[in-house]
């Protein structure tokens, strides 16, 4: 007489879904670790610089975005690229925040809204000032996926939400810029 088959007895046959879980994510979980805990961005996280205020006073200079002269703080460095609009409650629509990122840092960028309070139109140039990629009114507080460049760059640009369609500025369309801004872009600790 043969015994009836018990559930829980295990067939060399069978294949332990659990174990294949588990190898599953240490296959894809462990390359993605080192994203998974810097937050998934293209800067380093400066957390002693970031504080739960709007950025302090900024270097700087004017900029010219469909026929308009705007006033745009220049983000320079690692901690004031960070730092970007966090924690402000209003962007006056004369004004304007520029990314500069030296040259060793061209890459295809993406920019999250963490701690970001209103929306923005997000555009990355290329270095002649050219709309290569526009984001319009991206919502507070997202982080991922975030907004992506279509091309590496070193300039990104950041208006009050809504801005480039109340402008009617659009892709391809070119943002004056001052030529010297490259050259006082300060590369990020550790290249």
């Amino acid at each position: 007489m043969t015994s009836p088959c018990r559930p829980c007895a295990r067939s060399p046959r069978r294949f332990d879904l659990r174990a294949v879980l588990v190898v599953l994510a240490v296959i894809i979980g462990v390359p993605l670790l080192p994203t998974l805990v810097t937050g998934c961005s293209d800067e380093p996280t400066y957390t002693s610089a970031v504080t739960r205020e709007p950025q302090g006073a900024l270097p700087t200079a004017e900029i010219v975005v469909a026929g308009k002269t705007l006033k745009a703080e220049l983000c320079l460095d690692g901690p004031s690229r960070e730092h970007g609009m966090k924690f402000r409650t209003k962007f006056p629509d004369d004004e304007a925040m520029l990314f500069v990122f030296p040259e060793e840092e061209r890459t295809v960028k993406r920019f999250w809204m963490r701690d970001t309070l209103i929306p923005l139109d997000i555009m990355f140039l290329a270095d002649d000032g050219t709309i290569e990629t526009l984001h319009q009114n991206c919502p507070p507080a997202v982080e991922f996926p975030g907004f992506h460049s279509d091309k590496a760059c070193i300039l990104v640009l950041e208006l009050r939400g809504g801005w480039a369609a109340d402008n009617g500025l659009k892709v391809g369309d070119k943002v004056t810029i001052p030529a010297d801004l490259f050259a006082r872009a300060v590369p990020r600790e550790g290249l």
